[in-house]
């Protein structure tokens, strides 16, 4: 709930290193994202659904009460002639995140492996969001997400052709296995 007022706040409270603060923010969600998958589902079974989700509600609106002091107030705004991108455009990218439990259990995952799976995924999130919000601030971040988009060009470019290198001798053996029931 206090997400999005803290990152349009955030360029009004930081400016030296405010790179460092939204890799904060950022990473606050992906660390949510961290314990709930391994929380929820021992919540879940032990309590039912229904009271699982109202216990995880009073919880996150007592630390909502509690981190609510700490909230400076907005400063005057002042008007920008540039136009904002609308937040409905962003959306897309938590898209992935949302539906990899899903996903999972769809390729017959038991449901532990795939909060398993979202847990280390946030994991990892908090490490790289914190690490590029302290990097945006010492280098330019046009350069850092241009290495950034190299890297991960690269890694997904090595793990296809991995698969393809995995798969193309799968098929040859696939093909040789059965000759060898005859061979005997």
């Amino acid at each position: 709930m206090l997400y999005y007022p803290c990152i349009s706040y955030m360029s009004e409270w930081f400016v030296r290193r405010r790179g460092l603060a939204n890799g904060v923010i950022f990473a606050g969600t992906a660390a949510g994202g961290l314990v709930l998958p391994l929380i929820l589902p021992l919540l879940i079974s032990s309590q039912g659904p229904s009271r699982a989700l109202r216990t995880l509600s009073i919880v996150i609106v007592w630390l909502l009460v509690l981190i609510l002091p700490l909230m400076k107030g907005r400063l005057p705004e002042l008007r920008s002639s540039r136009a904002r991108v609308p937040a409905r455009r962003r959306i897309w990218v938590f898209v992935p995140i949302v539906w990899l439990p899903t996903f999972a259990t769809a390729l017959k995952v038991d449901a532990t492996n795939a909060s398993i799976a979202l847990a280390l995924l946030n994991g990892v999130s908090v490490i790289s969001r914190l690490s590029l919000g302290y990097l945006s601030d010492k280098f330019n971040p046009w350069s850092l997400a241009l290495s950034t988009l190299l890297f991960t060009s690269v890694n997904i470019h090595s793990m296809g052709c991995a698969v393809i290198y995995i798969w193309g001798i799968s098929r040859i053996w696939s093909g040789v296995w059965p000759a060898g029931w005859w061979m005997e």
